[in-house]
C-alpha cells in the first residue's frame, strides 16, 4: 500500500512537471505579426497631442500565418497629402530581410476631436438664437475645414439665414444680425444739417442692422431717400 501510494504521488509530480513545461513553451511562443498596431502608432506619431479617433479597416490582405512579428519590417508612407485627416490613404509595404511578402494601400479614418458649439436643437430661418439653444461637444475637425465657427458669444443674439439641424455647428455665413430696422415697418427718421436736427416719420424700404445705409420713404413728403441705420434703431439722413 505504501508503495502504491508512493507510485500515485510520483505521477502527480510528473504531471505537474509535464504542465508547467507546457506553460513555459506557450508563453515563449513567438508574437504574430500583425500590421493593425503598427499604424494606429504611426498615425498617433503624425498628430501628436492632439485627441484622436483612429479607423482601420480589416487588413486580410497583410495576414501571415506563422509569421513572427520580429522576424519582418513594416515601411510606411505617406502621399504627400498636406492634411492629416479624413480618409488617409498609407502604403505600407512588409519585408523579410530584402524580400517583400506584401504591399499594398490602406486607407485609415482619422478625425481629430475639439470642442464645437453646435445647435442643441432645429433652428428655423430667421430664429434668434440664444445661449440656452447651444451646446459644446467633441467635433470632427475635418469634417469642419474651410468653414469658420462661431463660438457661443459670437451667435447669441443673432439670428439665423438658413435652417439649422440639431447638432450642426453654428458656421459664421449661417447667421446674421438681427435686423434694427424692417422692411414695411415705420421708423423714425433724423435729419442732419450742420447743428440743425428734424425728425420725422418714415418707413423702411428694405432691412437693416446698425450701420448700414437702407432706403426709406418720407410719409409726409412721400419722397423716398437713403439713410444709415443709427444703433438706436432710428435712420439718419443727411440734407
Amino acid at each position: 500500500m505504501i508503495g502504491a501510494g508512493r507510485t500515485r504521488g510520483l505521477l502527480r509530480a510528473g504531471t505537474a512537471l509535464a504542465i508547467l513545461a507546457l506553460g513555459a513553451r506557450a508563453t515563449a511562443a513567438p508574437e504574430p505579426f500583425d500590421l493593425a498596431p503598427i499604424l494606429e502608432a504611426f498615425v498617433v506619431e503624425q498628430l501628436g497631442e492632439h485627441p484622436t479617433q483612429i479607423r482601420i479597416p480589416p487588413l486580410p490582405h497583410f495576414a501571415l500565418p506563422g509569421v513572427a512579428a520580429s522576424e519582418v519590417h513594416a515601411e510606411l508612407r505617406l502621399d504627400g497629402r498636406r492634411e492629416f485627416a479624413g480618409s488617409v490613404p498609407i502604403t505600407a509595404i512588409v519585408r523579410r530581410g530584402d524580400r517583400v511578402l506584401r504591399r499594398g494601400v490602406v486607407t485609415v479614418q482619422v478625425e481629430t476631436r475639439a470642442p464645437v458649439w453646435v445647435a442643441r436643437r432645429s433652428l428655423s430661418r430667421g430664429e434668434v438664437i440664444g445661449r440656452e439653444d447651444l451646446e459644446q461637444v467633441d467635433g470632427d475637425q475635418h469634417a469642419l475645414r474651410g468653414a469658420r465657427v462661431l463660438e457661443a458669444d459670437d451667435a447669441v443674439g443673432r439670428r439665423t439665414r438658413r435652417a439649422v439641424r440639431v447638432g450642426q455647428a453654428i458656421r459664421a455665413h449661417w447667421v446674421e444680425d438681427v435686423p434694427l430696422v424692417n422692411r414695411g415697418k415705420r421708423v423714425r427718421l433724423v435729419f442732419h444739417a450742420g447743428s440743425l436736427r428734424i425728425e420725422a416719420a418714415g418707413e423702411a424700404r428694405e432691412d437693416g442692422t446698425a450701420g448700414e445705409q437702407v432706403r426709406v420713404r418720407n410719409l409726409e413728403s412721400r419722397r423716398e431717400l437713403v439713410g444709415e441705420v443709427g444703433p438706436d434703431g432710428a435712420v439718419h439722413v443727411a440734407f
